[in-house]
């Protein structure tokens, strides 16, 4: 096999003229064998924005989707064009409610909650909490530098008390502020939202590696009943079944393990993702598709700006299970900033796809 590949290598080398017909006719069949996937396959395998079809519950009397988030001032520009972008790219925009969880004063903020009311038909509700709400949850043993202390902000933990502060919900997505949406959330949601688990969550199939080996015979010996250690997930996105989180108790399960935390320092450098895992990793969450997520915007260059125009290729040389390097942005239905470089930041990554939902923003 080994000899086979070199010799199609060498070929390919001395080959350039070959090499770029068999590049043109592969990119020509692999989209068409795409286009006609696409058309055989149910609406939820699709990875582009939803359709009129995709969409079967589409006036404002259909049952609403609930989106969470959380944000201080620092974030607040995120937060609008995240809201932006679910709002332009719904085809139910009044089916829409956007449950802001805020702990601090934020400037101008109820004027751009009745701007976006009064022009879109969606609805913004509002609900403060204070420090103290969340204090159970925070990692007290964060380091002090800026990349792990920020995990420490209030609205980092808003996540935790979902489940209790949107009592009569049965059903929410929680987002970061430094995401967008490029597909009909409404509908997303209404398709993915899991039925017999707690959770939802893009998939990491390592385990995360700043949860030591050693916590979890640390907390199974305090009687917590853990997770497996992996797969693992992005924690900045969660759809929660918040009926069954309510049921299973998953609250309580997570305030012991923080509250072992605090007392052993079993993850220094993690905030909310910890207790998350702990709790809900391995077989504990429901899968969803990975194609439809591509985060670390906000850090190092992916290949797709890299290679500017000619991005097209990496899904033809990257095997299907590589997608993170296969992967093109465009085909996303969440883009993700986790990283140092925010889209809004002088330094910002990527803000190319970031910018068209950020204008004429409040600040």
């Amino acid at each position: 096999m080994m000899d086979m590949m070199h010799i199609h290598s060498c070929f390919y080398i001395k080959s350039p003229v070959f090499l770029t017909l068999l590049v043109v006719i592969t990119h020509y069949l692999m989209s068409q064998v795409e286009m006609a996937r696409q058309v055989a396959l149910p609406p939820h395998h699709s990875l582009y924005a939803a359709t009129p079809e995709c969409n079967l519950l589409s006036n404002a009397t259909a049952t609403p989707v609930h989106v969470v988030l959380s944000s201080g001032n620092k974030h607040f520009v995120g937060l609008q064009a995240v809201v932006n972008s679910m709002i332009n790219n719904t085809q139910s925009p009044a089916s829409l409610f956007v449950h802001l969880f805020v702990a601090e004063d934020i400037h101008n903020l109820e004027y751009w909650k009745r701007q976006v009311e009064s022009q879109t038909g969606s609805h913004i509700v509002l609900h403060d909490f204070q420090p103290s709400d969340v204090e159970p949850y925070i990692n007290p043993h964060l380091d002090k530098e800026e990349h792990t202390y920020r995990l420490r902000a209030d609205s980092n933990f808003a996540r935790f008390i979902m489940a209790e502060r949107l009592a009569n919900v049965s059903a929410a997505l929680w987002m970061d502020s430094d995401m967008i949406v490029q597909g009909d959330i409404v509908a997303w949601v209404r398709r993915n939202t899991p039925a017999d688990k707690p959770l939802a969550a893009f998939p990491r199939s390592k385990s995360d590696p700043y949860i030591p080996d050693s916590t979890y015979g640390t907390l199974y010996d305090r009687g917590i009943q853990v997770s497996k250690a992996s797969p693992t997930f992005n924690a900045g996105i969660l759809l929660m079944n918040l009926k069954l989180w309510r049921e299973q108790k998953v609250d309580e399960t997570i305030r012991k393990i923080c509250q072992v935390n605090r007392e052993q320092n079993l993850y220094p450098k993690s905030g909310s993702q910890a207790p998350l895992l702990l709790a809900l990793g391995g077989d504990r969450f429901q899968h969803l598709n990975p194609q439809e997520y591509m985060d670390g915007l906000g850090g190092r260059p992916k290949p797709f700006s890299l290679l500017g125009k000619h991005a097209w290729v990496l899904p033809l040389v990257f095997p299907p299970e590589e997608y993170k390097w296969a992967k093109l942005p465009e085909r996303a239905v969440f883009l993700h900033w986790n990283g140092k470089r925010k889209p809004w930041a002088h330094n910002g990554a990527h803000k190319q796809f970031w910018e068209p939902y950020a204008e004429d923003l409040v600040r």
